[in-house]
């Protein structure tokens, strides 16, 4: 099947989701579902941003996801981040970049999970892909129902 490509429409100086941002998302996630793990290729924020960027032509990092390929350059990235855009954390970002989901977080929506071992954040990071969330694991994609303790932000 054939579907016309759509381009993100600006309404208030913000890049909506594509018309068929959801055709996107699973394309992508498809693209990705066996990809293991990696620092600034495939860790939760790069895949997490990889996925927005699928549903509305540019993500949320500004430019901070990249040149780093281990913990190290990934906390030092962040750190920058953090100083030259005033946020507080990564949390504090994605508050003022989209809107907190409250409920059930619909499809597309970013996803941190709560992990206690995290190397740079108290979360994981993922998306909404139906009634799962998709989260970067060693062995790949990982799905999970997520529960109440999960932070969600909607993409639109």
């Amino acid at each position: 099947m054939r579907y016309q490509v759509a381009k993100p429409a600006k309404n208030n100086n913000t890049l909506n989701r594509y018309s068929d941002w959801d055709i996107r998302l699973i394309a992508f996630i498809n693209s990705v579902r066996k990809k293991p793990f990696s620092w600034g290729d495939n860790d939760c924020l790069t895949f997490a941003n990889n996925a927005v960027i699928a549903q509305k032509g540019t993500g949320f990092d500004s430019g901070y996801l990249s040149g780093y390929d281990d913990v190290k350059g990934a906390i030092k990235a962040y750190n920058t981040f953090l100083e030259e855009s005033g946020y507080t954390d990564i949390v504090d970002g994605l508050d003022q970049t989209f809107e907190r989901v409250t409920g059930f977080p619909p499809r597309g929506s970013v996803v941190a999970m709560p992990v206690s071992d995290g190397a740079v954040f108290p979360y994981s990071f993922g998306i909404m892909v139906s009634k799962y969330a998709a989260f970067v694991s060693e062995e790949g994609l990982l799905m999970v129902v997520p529960d109440n303790t999960y932070l969600a932000w909607r993409v639109s």
